[in-house]
């Protein structure tokens, strides 16, 4: 039976627990046995287990060595104390020495502070609908818990604490509601904080052989597109992203120093108006259709001749942009059969592929690889081009289309 002075520890050290536990599979190891550990002596000293410590001369001091000395772990073990990763870590470890020290209800309704502070963070690293209802609960435990340390004389129960709580919670969704609807997301760090080495929506800045099969298991939004009038095609929107044009053999990146001005685009086409709301991707480069013409944003670095949309800084936060661009109907309708400047697009294609044969194969000759000539690459798509194909017509050859559609795109495109 816990007596009612002990009662306000006990609710705190529950419901941090609750939050250690939520957070554990996101957390170093350490930490959380730290922290379990304070909770259990906590607990034990609550329940009069065991006597808690007494002050002694130099206690401020141990404390403040033992401070320090977490602090410098989490910090060497993340290289920083900025970010999720570590700022949760450090929340954990100091939680534990709260526990440790606190002797009064202030003291415990920091705890249960800390607490909520970790509920936070779970809920930012992990967000899956199988978690809510252990979100909810803790959010209760921690309502309940509040109650408790607020009630001094130690008349209420916990079960009169959890129905308060509930009645609380209960007349705070209406107005969560309307926050939810109508209070604009502020840009910034926060809604772009970095989740440890997990890659946000985008991206990388290098492709290895291999690589792709784990790309194509992220479905989170990229960016939403919204044209003026109608769209074009859907075999039209052939998007450019991040140029990859160095190959060292294993893998595919952007090299800095290759940045050569790029011709102005004649815009025959029908001009194609739209707006992009690009989500957070800790890189440089913007999203747009592959013959894009003008973009709005003026920090746009739009000078190299593989037509990449670069900013200056990284993006952190969403960002929207317009683009124009010119869209060939013709050639997303009849592919090699379009006509482009009085020929078919199949001989510009046969005349582009053997300009770029015999370029790799001189620069072989010049600068022998024990690879050999980079030129067998194309070999398999000017057997295409004799066939009057392209790659996605024999893609969509090969394509089952009873099955998934992601792991055959993965299997036939493999490198």
């Amino acid at each position: 039976m816990v007596s009612p002075a002990a009662r306000s520890t006990s609710a705190a050290t529950l419901v941090f627990v609750a939050s250690v536990l939520l957070i554990a599979p996101d957390a170093p190891f350490w930490c959380v046995v730290i922290a379990l550990g304070a909770a259990a002596w906590r607990g034990l000293v609550a329940l009069a287990y065991l006597a808690p410590v007494k002050r002694f001369a130099g206690m401020r001091f141990l404390l403040g060595a033992v401070t320090a000395m977490l602090v410098i772990a989490v910090a060497l073990s993340f290289r920083t104390l900025n970010g999720l990763a570590a700022g949760t870590a450090l929340l954990l470890v100091m939680g534990a020495l709260k526990l440790l020290e606190s002797r009064s209800r202030r003291d415990d309704g920091i705890v249960v502070g800390v607490a909520m502070f970790l509920l936070l963070a779970s809920a930012l690293a992990t967000q899956t609908l199988v978690r809510v209802p252990f979100y909810l609960l803790t959010v209760w435990g921690a309502c309940a818990a509040i109650a408790i340390i607020a009630d001094h004389g130690g008349a209420l129960a916990p079960r009169a604490a959890l129905r308060l709580s509930a009645r609380a919670l209960a007349m705070s969704v209406p107005l969560a509601a309307a926050c939810f609807l109508f209070f604009p997301r502020v840009g910034g760090h926060f809604w772009a904080v970095q989740r440890g080495q997990q890659a946000t929506t985008g991206l990388s800045g290098e492709m290895s052989p291999g690589g792709i099969s784990e790309l194509a298991t992220y479905y989170d939004t990229a960016f939403r597109v919204r044209f003026e009038g109608k769209p074009p095609p859907q075999s039209s929107l052939y998007w450019r992203g991040p140029v990859l044009n160095d190959f060292d053999g294993f893998t595919w990146r952007r090299s800095r120093s290759r940045y050569y001005p790029g011709a102005k685009l004649e815009m025959l086409g029908e001009p194609v108006r739209y707006r992009i709301t690009l989500e957070p991707t800790q890189q440089q480069w913007l999203f747009a259709l592959e013959t894009v013409d003008t973009v709005s944003r003026r920090d746009v670095l739009f000078a190299t001749q593989d037509r990449q949309l670069t900013l200056f800084d990284p993006i952190t936060s969403s960002l929207s942009y317009d683009a124009v661009d010119g869209v060939r109907r013709a050639v997303a309708e009849q592919a090699l059969s379009a006509q482009l400047g009085g020929r078919p697009l199949l001989e510009w294609a046969v005349q582009v592929v053997s300009i770029a044969s015999e370029g790799l194969t001189r620069l072989s000759a010049r600068s022998p690889s024990p690879r050999g000539s980079e030129a067998l690459y194309l070999h398999p798509l000017q057997a295409l081009l004799e066939r009057g194909q392209t790659p996605a017509d024999a893609l969509l050859a090969h394509l089952d289309r009873s099955r998934p559609l992601a792991p055959q795109v993965v299997e036939l495109t493999r490198l």
